[in-house]
């Protein structure tokens, strides 16, 4: 009696620090389906839209002269921290109804770092591969290039 195996699914996330897109691979000569509808995009504002206000001011006591205060946080930097934190949190609820046993992450070398560290546990112990590439606006076709190395299309 011959067995059929089940094939191995594999989600695969793209993203950068303001969109997100994925796609699911179901296995050897399958290729990438797109999953549109669990695409995120977050276009950030730039700093002075996200400040509340402008830099306070300091007042020297030995002269009149003044100076502005820097803020110690930047704005832009804390939005695709949290953006990226919200995707890596999604990660094992997508993964579970999808019914991927693996993952691969594509994503431009400082949110890959970002992302790797944000990884839930469940996420994490399945991560098959990563791609340090910013690949958010690649054609599926192109992306399937890109990832043929790490899977078998």
């Amino acid at each position: 009696m011959r067995t059929v195996k089940k094939p191995v699914y594999t989600l695969i996330l793209v993203a950068d620090a303001a969109h997100a897109r994925y796609f699911l691979h179901e296995g050897p000569g399958c290729g990438l389906k797109a999953l549109p509808a669990r695409d995120v995009s977050e276009p950030h504002k730039a700093n002075r839209d996200l400040d509340a206000d402008k830099p306070g001011r300091a007042f020297e006591s030995a002269t009149h002269g003044r100076s502005a205060y820097e803020p110690k946080r930047d704005s832009h930097a804390l939005a695709e921290a949290a953006f990226l934190r919200r995707l890596a949190e999604g990660l094992p609820d997508i993964m579970k109804e999808e019914e991927a046993e693996r993952l691969i992450v594509c994503a431009d070398p400082k949110a890959l770092g970002l992302l790797r560290g944000l990884l839930p546990t469940f996420a994490a112990e399945r991560l098959a591969a990563t791609l340090d590439k910013d690949l958010v606006k690649t054609p599926a076709k192109e992306l399937a290039k890109h990832l043929e190395d790490l899977l078998a299309m």
